[in-house]
C-alpha cells in the first residue's frame, strides 16, 4: 500500500507540479562503485549538456546577481572507500565533487565489528570498505571539497542535543586533524526536516560550518539560501528521465505540509 501511495504523490507532482529543470540544482549520490562508472557518466553528461556548471559548496551557495550561469552541486555521503578508486573517473570527467564523510568507521581508526555496524545502520549492500586516512587525504588533494557528516551516523534529532553536537563537532575535527585544513561545509544524516532542528543550526554555524546540506526532495525550486543546500537524490540504478523529472518536480507545498518526499 505505501509503495503505490508513494507512486501516486510522484505521479501527481510530475503531471502537474513540473516545472522543468531549475537554474540551480544541487544532487547527491553514495557509493559509485564500477559497474555504476556509465550511469554516473551518463549523469555528469546530461546535466553538462544542459548547460550546468558544476562548482563547489561555496560557490553554490554564494548571492550574484547574474542569472545566466546554470550551477550543479555534485555531492556523495557516507563513507567508501569507492570514492577514492573512482579519482580517475573523476578526472576523465573533469569534474568535482563535495564529499561529506562520517568519521567513525575510517578503517585505519575503526575495528572491523564497528565498520560493518556503520554499513549494517546506513543499509548499504554493495561493497562495504570505508576510507583511510591517507585515502581521504588522496581525495583532497585530488581537489575535491570534504565536508562532515557525524561521526556515527545517528539520527541528530533522536538524541540528546548535547550528544547530537558532540557526534557533529567531533567529525569536524577528525576531518580537520587528518587534512591539515578546515572543514566548512556539513550535511546531516537522513537530510529530511525532521531530522535537524533550528538548535542545530545554530550549533552548526557558531562552530564554523559555511553551509548545511539536506537531502530533501522537490527543494530545487525553492529561492537559494546563503546557507542551507537542499538536494535531491540522483539514483544510479534509475533512468536518466526519472532522474531529471525528480530535479523538475516542484514539491516544496507536499514537503511542507507532510515532511514526506514528493517524488518516493
Amino acid at each position: 500500500m505505501k509503495r503505490y501511495l508513494q507512486k501516486g504523490i510522484r505521479q501527481f507532482h510530475v503531471k502537474y507540479l513540473n516545472r522543468g529543470l531549475p537554474q540551480s540544482v544541487a544532487i547527491y549520490l553514495h557509493s559509485v562503485e564500477t559497474g555504476n562508472y556509465e550511469d554516473f557518466r551518463l549523469c555528469v553528461d546530461s546535466l553538462r549538456e544542459r548547460g550546468y556548471v558544476f562548482v563547489g559548496p561555496d560557490e553554490f551557495i554564494a548571492s550574484s546577481g547574474a542569472r545566466s550561469k546554470k550551477k550543479a552541486f555534485l555531492s556523495f555521503d557516507d563513507n567508501f572507500r569507492a570514492w577514492h578508486t573512482a579519482l580517475p573517473l573523476f578526472v576523465r570527467l573533469q569534474v568535482t565533487a563535495t564529499f561529506y564523510i562520517n568519521t567513525w568507521p575510517l578503517r585505519d581508526r575503526a575495528r572491523p565489528t564497528e565498520i560493518a555496524t556503520y554499513y549494517d545502520r546506513i543499509h548499504h549492500s554493495g561493497e562495504r570498505v570505508p576510507l583511510d586516512s591517507a585515502e581521504l587525504r588522496a581525495i583532497h588533494q585530488a581537489g575535491h571539497v570534504i565536508g562532515a557528516h557525524t561521526h556515527n551516523h545517528e539520527r541528530l534529532t533522536a538524541l540528546p542535543l548535547a550528544k547530537a553536537k558532540e557526534s557533529i563537532a567531533v567529525c569536524k575535527q577528525m576531518l580537520e586533524d587528518i587534512l591539515g585544513s578546515n572543514v566548512e561545509h556539513f550535511s546531516y544524516p537522513f537530510g529530511m526536516r525532521r531530522d535537524f532542528n533550528v538548535l542545530l543550526g545554530r550549533y552548526c554555524q557558531y562552530i564554523g560550518f559555511k553551509s548545511v546540506a539536506s537531502a530533501i526532495p522537490g527543494l530545487q525550486h525553492g529561492a537559494r539560501s546563503p546557507i542551507r543546500i537542499h538536494r535531491t537524490l540522483w539514483r544510479l540504478e534509475s533512468s536518466l528521465t526519472l532522474n531529471l523529472q525528480n530535479l523538475s518536480v516542484d514539491g516544496r507545498v507536499f514537503e511542507r505540509l507532510t515532511g514526506l518526499s514528493p517524488v518516493g
